[in-house]
């Protein structure tokens, strides 16, 4: 029979191995949640950076296009500006590029399964994204044919140039936009404006001149 009996108490070395392959583990594991979360705060935050950029840079096309193009420069510039506002970088990543780190370390290897269902979710909601510029620029050409004076009744009255449509713009004698013809002069004067849609809704001679308005701006000054 042995001499030396087996004591639970005493330590043979497997407990301590145990020991340090539980403190990896935890130390592994605390430090790929703390990944996982960065990469996801990451992500959100990139893509909220952009979609702030495009909704900015369509409005301000749109604005500048329906100024002075009309309304088919409305619809160009607002599809330039979301173009615009998706191909700009952030933190020197494309927005596309942020995704969260697949790689699990030597533990929990089926975790790179969930990771790979969240990238698959990420890149789903960039396609969704896509589509819904997509459709917006439609909703915008949409607004820009009726603003043309196109309509399923009379579509030969649109025009892509002129906001009322053509019978609009040969009864004002107005240019393109809004600005368009600012500097014709004034029948039977010296006043520019008079062949501007601005200063058709203004009523002035000149839209930078009140004393020439006939309108609520006043008559003289």
């Amino acid at each position: 029979m042995p001499t030396t009996q087996y004591d639970p108490t005493k330590d043979y070395g497997y407990g301590a191995g145990k020991s340090l392959l539980l403190a990896d583990y935890g130390i592994e594991k605390s430090e790929e949640e703390e990944t996982i979360s960065k990469d996801i705060e990451a992500a959100g935050e990139a893509r909220t950076v952009e979609q702030e950029r495009k909704s900015l840079l369509s409005l301000v096309g749109a604005g500048v296009g329906l100024a002075f193009f009309g309304p088919a420069g409305m619809t160009i510039g607002y599809g330039l500006g979301k173009a615009a506002g998706g191909l700009g970088t952030v933190g020197g990543k494309d927005v596309e590029d942020y995704m969260v780190s697949e790689d699990v370390g030597k533990f929990e290897t089926q975790e790179k399964f969930e990771l790979q269902d969240i990238n698959k979710e990420l890149r789903a909601a960039d396609k969704a994204d896509f589509w819904g510029d997509i459709l917006d620029i439609g909703k915008v050409a949409a607004l820009s044919y009726s603003m043309g004076g196109g309509s399923f009744t009379d579509p030969g009255n649109f025009s892509p140039w002129h906001i009322g449509g053509k019978e609009a713009a040969a009864e004002g004698m107005y240019g393109k936009g809004i600005f368009g013809n600012i500097f014709s002069k004034a029948e039977g004067g010296t006043a520019t404006g008079a062949g501007s849609l601005w200063g058709k809704w203004r009523g002035m001679t000149h839209p930078f001149d009140p004393s020439g308005s006939t309108s609520i701006v006043g008559s003289t000054v």
